[in-house]
């Protein structure tokens, strides 16, 4: 375990990969073609001079026991000791389980995070928000050894860690006191994991692109090679490197802007809301609710309304909640429906809610 820094950089910026499970620092980013992708961005002189930075954590099968709570502590310690933490910005380019290790490591110290002042960017790279059906794929190995990471990652209505993880992050986000921005990038192909005779997608649309706006599928990619970009010009590295110098990550207030920032409100944040009340729209809490109590029928008709792809839904067998999740993160996606389309198919099918 350790943080390998490949440039300390003079500039204001940190660029920090995380890899995923059953992986290392090394592995996860390597091309066939031995272009390695935190390489590339120490090469390139677009970005100015931020210090690069490749983060593993023990995460093979014989981990055992090493949960990802003492991953997460490791991060933070390797991140303070090098001096990473001192940066006015961070990026984190995290690719599978590591977006989930990020997302906790941000949750857990969020309050020394605002009194720092630090702005930090997600660039997250087929990272599952609700797990994994690798980790799924993944689980009699996992309780044979005993693997505590792939067993958190599990997908599934039941994984309360995973599920309690996404609400905190989705509060924290929506507080906007901490500068976060953030990309997400889904993979487009399934997998073939002959070992085991499977062949689909490891992370679902509707489960890798839920946090942030304006997810962009990578052509012809799946689960490993779209961390792995063949050369400057692959549109992995391209965004990667507009998101670096994006202004909105780049406007991050400076530390003196937050002074007393972890003295001030800690309260739940209320749920979000849909842009306006006017018109009497409802919230999305509320919407969300309504989706929770339709039927298997009402729930087929409302998908057919909406014309959402079927392909990027969770099967009829799935939970009621994993599958008003996707709902409701995939109308929010650029050039769909949005919330007051939702709102107003959810009318057509059941009917106005009553006054």
């Amino acid at each position: 375990m350790d943080l390998k820094c490949l440039k300390k950089g003079a500039g204001e910026e940190a660029v920090v990969f995380v890899h995923g499970l059953l992986s290392s620092g090394a592995k996860c980013w390597l091309h066939s073609n031995q272009t390695y992708w935190p390489d590339l961005v120490v090469a390139s002189k677009a970005l100015g001079d931020p210090g690069t930075y490749v983060f593993t954590y023990q995460s093979d099968v014989f981990s055992g026991g090493y949960h990802l709570d003492d991953a997460v502590d490791a991060l933070k310690e390797n991140l303070r000791l090098d001096g990473v933490l001192d940066h006015r910005r961070i990026v984190f380019v995290c690719h599978s389980m590591g977006g989930i290790l990020v997302r906790r490591y941000l949750v857990r110290w969020q309050l020394e995070i605002l009194e720092r002042g630090t702005a930090h960017g997600l660039f997250l790279v087929a990272s599952p928000s609700l797990g994994s059906d690798y980790a799924n794929w993944l689980s009699p190995i996992a309780q044979f050894f005993g693997h505590s990471q792939a067993q958190a990652l599990r997908f599934a209505d039941e994984n309360t860690w995973l599920n309690s993880l996404d609400r905190d992050f989705q509060n924290l986000k929506e507080d906007r006191r901490l500068p976060l921005h953030g990309k997400e990038l889904v993979e487009d192909k399934f997998v073939l994991l002959s070992k085991l005779g499977l062949f689909k997608q490891v992370v679902r649309p509707f489960t890798g692109a839920r946090y942030f706006g304006e997810p962009f599928k990578v052509p012809g990619s799946d689960h490993f090679s779209i961390a792995k970009p063949a050369g400057p010009d692959d549109i992995q590295h391209k965004l990667l490197c507009a998101f670096i110098a994006d202004p909105r990550l780049r406007a991050a207030p400076k530390k003196e802007e937050h002074a007393g920032a972890a003295a001030a409100r800690v309260e739940v944040p209320a749920p979000a809301r849909v842009d306006s009340r006017a018109g009497d729209l409802m919230r999305e809490d509320e919407i969300y609710d309504l989706l929770l109590k339709l039927s298997p029928s009402h729930l087929t008709a409302l998908t057919v309304k909406l014309r959402l792809n079927p392909a990027h839904l969770p099967g009829d067998g799935q939970p009621v909640a994993i599958r008003a999740d996707a709902i409701l993160n995939l109308v929010k996606l650029p050039g769909a429906a949005g919330l007051p389309g939702l709102e107003k198919s959810l009318k057509e099918v059941i009917g106005p809610r009553p006054s």
